[in-house]
């Protein structure tokens, strides 16, 4: 967890913020497209728990997540805009080209995915 995201967990909104944009401007300048879409998805995380739209910083990051290719940052960007049936395609496509059954059942049963079987199917 980032301090971003702890900060977002007690609360702290502004200072959450405030660290989002400070990670979106240093992954922009380093061209870590990985780390934008991080710091985009906290900015949207935020900007929802403020009560503002944060469709469109979301949005953003999830194209920035596509378009690095990491599944990690993709699924957990589908499941901070709500999605959780597209993250849940994402983690089983993953699994699916895991080679160890033992890897592929691991990830299949973590809490993160059964967290969101919950949200898809209640």
């Amino acid at each position: 967890m980032s301090c971003g995201e702890l900060w977002l967990a007690r609360g702290d909104l502004d200072r959450a913020l405030a660290y989002a944009e400070r990670c979106i401007v240093a992954a922009d300048a380093s061209e870590s497209k990985r780390n934008i879409t991080k710091g985009r998805r906290l900015r949207g995380k935020v900007l929802a728990a403020l009560g503002r739209d944060a469709d469109a910083a979301a949005d953003l990051a999830l194209e920035f997540a596509r378009g690095v290719g990491n599944p990690a940052q993709i699924w957990q960007t589908l499941a901070a805009l709500d999605r959780p049936a597209e993250a849940l395609e994402v983690i089983e496509g993953v699994a699916e080209g895991l080679a160890d059954p033992g890897l592929r059942d691991t990830l299949l049963a973590s809490a993160q995915v059964a967290a969101l079987r919950e949200r898809v199917s209640p």
